[in-house]
This record gives structure tokens, C-alpha cells and sequence, in this order.
């Protein structure tokens, strides 16, 4: 099955953007708020064919189903090709509707990441917990972001927060320039599952899986730590799943890998504690605290609809 009839559209029909025609030259540099965007014009132009794409018959999604914050991660990830930024972003869509949200708006729906803060305390509260997964890093030799995952079983009632906190955590380590433009170094860490890993089945990893691996992420360097034979032969099962879903480049990045070859990459005060670094992220709370301030101070965006606002103008 294509990945065109999953959505129930023609492969043969082409991937045209209507109303390209109509987008400006030159696209503006400040937001409706007054702030001013730090966006190229490649990136602006590519921001709203790709949305023109998805509300296109070809890809059929609603303007509620449309959200700045992750098409605009979508478009920049895909290196400015709408045609690719459009189908990262309805598969990424697809997959968190398996837990029940059909937007990317319900992400934050108990949430504020506003610089003036607020939202409901309760909510971010349970987010917190997620969070043990991801462990406090620096930046690598590139000063790029480091995602470095350490793997754990999520039972059933947890995630609907797993999810949001993944997102919101995936969303945070893209918030400074250089890592949404050029890319970061992932790593998977499963020393502290050890043999334990991929044994303990809770039943929803496939979903879980799906959900992870439609994020549009680009990786310069992927490490997967802590292994032996078992779980080697587990990892490689999973790769070879999400070589469905990952270009070949991506894939060909893939590396087992001890902890002297990562410090080769990354600087020992970038590293967690957890492996001996020097991480200033030293514990789930201060991982909590910079997930939010990062969200909270990511680069002004553009309008999603700006033409409603020239349309209440006149």
C-alpha cells in the first residue's frame, strides 16, 4: 500500500500546491505581533507551499489540523522541500492520533509555554516524570543538540504523557538555530536496561515506535549505546523496521558504539552524569526546568493564515 492510498488519494496524481500562484515574492520578516522572525526567505516560502500542500485534496487536512510550531519544524527538517515536509508532517499527524489526539494543538492543551508562563502546573507536573528519559546533555564538538534517550518500558496509562513530553522535549532541543538547521547527534542508551532490553513487553511498543520514528528528526550521528549480542539483534530488528519510514542516509548513521567513541564527538562537560560528564543538567528536575525555558524562548514564528488578517483589514 502507498503512502498516498493510506489517505486515500491517487499516487499518479501530482503533488501540485494550489494557490502557489498566489504566494508573494517576498515574504515579511516580522510576525502580526511585531516580532521580528529570524527565517530566510527559503524557509518562509517553503513554510506555505507545504501548508498549501496539506490542505490541498491530495493530502485533505483541515486548518485545525495545522499547527505552526511543527510544520515549521517539519519544513526546516526536510531541508525546505514541501512535498517531503508535507508527508513528515501527515505521518507524523497519523501517528499521535493512535493515542487519541487529532491535532498537535491538544500537545499543549493543558500546557502555556508562553514566555510570560501560566498554564496549569498540575499538568506540567505529570510531564515531569517523563522525563527520566532523556538525559540533561550540552552541545556536541558542532554545537549541535545532543538527544540522548535512555530507555525505559512506558506502561499503558502513561502514555498520553509520554507522548507529550517526547514532543515537547524533541521540540526543545530544536529551539536554537543551529540545531534545527543543521541537525543533532542522537543517541540511544540502553545501559541501564541492560539485558533487560526489549525483553519486557508491555504491548504498545510498535505504537510507541511509529509515533517516535514519524518525528521529523535529522540526526548528523546516531550512537546506540550499552549492548550486547541480544540486544543488538533486537536494535537491528528495529532498524530495519524503521528503514521503512528513514532515508538510507539516515540509516547508513547508525552506530553501535562505546562511550570512548562518543567522547570523541562530544565534550565531557556536555556529557550526563550519568557516564561521568559534567552536564550542568544533573538531575530530571533541571532537565524539566530547561525543556520549559527552551520552549518558551523558541524563535518567533510566522503566521499561520496571515491573508485573515489582510482580509479583516479591508
Amino acid at each position: 500500500m502507498s503512502f498516498f492510498s493510506l489517505f486515500g488519494f491517487s499516487a499518479n496524481k501530482p503533488a501540485v500546491s494550489p494557490g502557489d500562484e498566489a504566494l508573494p515574492s517576498v515574504f515579511p520578516t516580522t510576525n502580526h505581533t511585531g516580532q521580528t522572525m529570524p527565517w530566510t526567505q527559503e524557509e518562509l516560502s517553503a513554510f506555505y507551499k507545504t501548508r498549501n500542500m496539506l490542505l490541498s485534496p491530495l493530502f485533505g487536512l483541515t486548518r485545525e489540523q495545522l499547527t505552526v510550531r511543527e510544520l515549521f519544524l517539519c519544513v526546516v527538517n526536510c531541508k525546505c522541500r514541501p512535498e517531503k515536509a508535507a508527508k513528515k508532517y501527515a505521518t507524523w499527524l497519523k501517528a499521535l492520533s493512535e493515542f487519541g489526539m487529532s491535532s498537535f494543538s491538544e500537545i499543549y492543551s493543558f500546557l502555556n509555554i508562553e514566555p510570560n508562563g501560566g498554564g496549569d502546573e498540575a499538568g506540567w507536573e505529570k510531564l515531569r516524570p517523563m522525563l527520566t528519559a532523556f538525559a540533561g546533555c550540552g552541545l556536541d564538538n558542532e554545537q549541535r543538540s545532543i538527544m540522548w534517550i535512555v530507555t525505559r518500558p512506558t506502561l499503558v496509562e502513561e502514555e498520553p504523557y509520554s507522548v507529550r513530553g517526547s514532543m515537547l522535549y524533541f521540540t526543545a532541543i530544536h529551539s536554537d538555530l543551529v540545531s534545527l538547521r543543521n541537525g543533532i547527534t542522537f543517541i540511544l542508551d540502553t545501559s541501564k536496561q541492560g539485558s533487560t532490553f526489549g525483553t519486557t513487553k508491555i504491548g504498545n511498543e510498535a505504537k510507541l515506535q511509529r509515533f517516535y520514528q514519524s518525528m521529523p528528526l535529522r540526526p548528523q550521528a546516531i550512537y546506540i549505546l550499552g549492548t550486547n549480542f541480544v540486544t543488538r539483534t533486537i536494535i537491528n530488528t528495529i532498524i530495519s523496521i524503521a528503514s521503512l519510514f528513514t532515508s538510507e542516509k539516515v540509516i547508513d548513521r547508525v552506530r553501535f558504539a562505546d562511550l570512548d567513541e562518543v567522547k570523541k564527538k562530544i565534550p565531557d562537560g556536555s556529557l550526563p552524569t550519568h557516564v561521568g560528564g559534567g552536564s550542568r543538567l544533573d538531575s530530571n528536575d533541571k532537565v524539566f526546568d530547561w525543556m520549559r525555558d527552551r520552549l518558551r524562548a523558541f524563535h518567533p514564528l510566522p503566521d499561520l493564515f496571515p491573508e485573515d488578517k489582510d482580509k479583516d483589514k479591508n
